[in-house]
């Protein structure tokens, strides 16, 4: 019997010094799974939104650069057209004379 009372005194020594770890370790699996939860309802959501507002601005730049390129396209118009009515009016000008 004194061989199970030593292995018994043995067992509770250990159980004793492991206490605090098994505790060390509740605590760090309670401050993961804060950190899981923050993550999914913060993190995760903030970023999908950030996400959404480049989004929303990346349309408005396409928006703007069509607009932009309209524009370039109209000035080309406009010259061509004044080269053109220019032309014309020298021709008619020689005609004339």
């Amino acid at each position: 019997m004194v061989d199970k009372d030593l292995l018994q005194a043995i067992s509770d020594i250990m159980d004793d010094k492991l206490e605090p770890i098994k505790q060390e370790v509740k605590g760090i699996k309670q401050e993961l799974k804060d950190v899981k939860l923050t993550l999914e309802n913060e993190t995760n959501v903030g970023i999908k939104i950030i996400g959404e507002g480049h989004a929303i601005l990346n349309r408005r730049l396409d928006a703007a650069l069509k607009v932009t390129s309209e524009q370039e396209l109209l000035l080309l118009r406009v010259t061509h057209l004044e080269n053109e009515l220019r032309r014309i009016k020298e021709q008619l000008q020689s005609d004339i004379a």
